[in-house]
């Protein structure tokens, strides 16, 4: 499965103007979540959902032990489902903790935007298809 192979979100593209006439039917099939203590990733139904955010803690990092609390059990239910699964915010640079350094191989980075413009985003990323979906997933729209 192509969603499942590590790749960050592409460069930057600004032509969006094929959404300017085109009508778009934006579903509620993105999941929002945030990270907490205890929060237990096999209560959620990810039946019909296109994508999982995770806002991780304020390090950029996610539980690692093990259990149905683990961001490892959050990665296999995506795989299982052929749920999208993006991370928000995610830190770059030296300064990293060490659990947070493996968390981009099995999740996408959505940095440099909010939780709230980055679940925006996925909300119309995920109402198109193919390259229209690729385009709105790497443009500069602020």
């Amino acid at each position: 499965n192509e969603r499942w192979e590590r790749t960050e979100i592409p460069s930057p593209c600004d032509d969006l103007s094929f959404l300017k006439d085109q009508k778009i039917n934006i579903t509620n099939n993105i999941v929002l979540l945030h990270s907490y203590v205890g929060l237990d990733y096999s209560t959620l139904n990810l039946k019909n959902k296109s994508a999982v955010l995770l806002k991780l803690y304020h390090s950029g990092t996610a539980c690692m032990a093990g259990g149905s609390c683990s961001f490892d059990h959050l990665v296999d239910m995506c795989k299982k489902s052929d749920t999208g699964l993006y991370i928000t915010p995610i830190k770059s640079g030296s300064y990293i903790y060490s659990s947070a350094k493996g968390i981009t191989d099995f999740a996408v980075p959505m940095s440099g935007m909010s939780e709230f413009a980055a679940y925006t985003r996925l909300l119309l990323a995920y109402s198109l298809e193919g390259a229209q979906r690729a385009s709105v997933l790497r443009a500069e729209i602020y």
